[in-house]
């Protein structure tokens, strides 16, 4: 069973949930949530969760995740994330490995091709030809780019 505040009233505690910003029912029953952590973002993670709420898989990237705010799993099997404080997109394997970080776009600056940067990115979503839909809250938009950070919407 997932709970939603550790024993003892600790906050930021990974496995336990804090702030579950979404939810998604995968194919094999399971459940993948992007848990935003506390009000600082500590215990930030993303988790999946058999039907009975046993975690069978976890992502924190080393506590260095910071209010994941979404998580969606995609047609490759990896996990897509926003890292909204950390202003980043992840794609994640099976083995936690990050195989695709939007820091790495404009040459390891970030920079998409627009010039701009992800500003608090609160979803994102792996489109039919493998490129995304990311919502960019403080930049007020949405926008579809590709792999490699190019600006195609």
């Amino acid at each position: 069973m997932v709970e939603l505040i550790s024993p003892g009233g600790r906050r930021g505690v990974p496995g336990n949930l804090e702030m579950p910003l979404s939810v998604e029912r995968l194919s094999n029953g399971h459940t993948l949530i992007a848990d935003g952590g506390d009000a600082s973002g500590s215990g930030s993670e993303v988790i999946e969760v058999d039907p009975l709420g046993a975690i069978v898989w976890q992502f924190d990237d080393g506590g260095k995740l910071r209010f994941a705010h979404s998580a969606r799993r995609m047609a490759n099997g990896n996990t897509l994330i926003t890292d909204t404080t950390n202003n980043r997109l992840l794609e994640v394997t099976a083995d936690k490995r990050i195989v695709m970080s939007s820091e790495d776009w404009g040459d390891g600056t970030g920079r998409l091709s627009d010039g701009s940067h992800l500003h608090y990115p609160n979803e994102a979503f792996e489109l039919d030809d493998g490129t995304f839909l990311v919502t960019d809250r403080n930049n007020d938009r949405c926008l579809k780019v590709d792999r490699k950070g190019r600006v195609l919407w």
